[in-house]
């Protein structure tokens, strides 16, 4: 199965210890992300590191380890079929949840 990972998520893993984070770093199936992802985070890294309490070198080390398994992907590639990613991209992450949780 793949999944896309966006920003916010990605930040909110960096931000805090939580379910997102747990999941980026156990999850076996391909995580896809936006190539704007790595703008969206060094746009905000000054303020992910305050709430974080990471140091620059801490955060980047975090940031390697839940990219790392990451597949960047350019926008002509999926531009055509964002609206059908969208639609099916809520009924995936409502199934991996529950998955998760039962």
């Amino acid at each position: 199965m793949k999944f896309v990972i966006d920003s916010n998520a990605l930040i909110s893993a960096l931000i805090s210890y939580s379910i997102t984070k747990e999941l980026i770093l156990e999850m076996e199936e391909e995580l896809y992300s936006p190539k704007f992802l790595e703008s969206e985070i060094n746009k905000y890294k000054d303020i992910i590191q305050e709430k974080s309490d990471l140091n620059s070198t801490e955060l980047d080390s975090l940031l390697t380890i839940l990219i790392e398994n990451v597949f960047v992907v350019a926008e002509e590639i999926y531009e055509k079929k964002i609206n059908i990613a969208n639609e099916g991209l809520l009924v995936i992450l409502i199934e991996r949840v529950f998955r998760f949780w039962l």
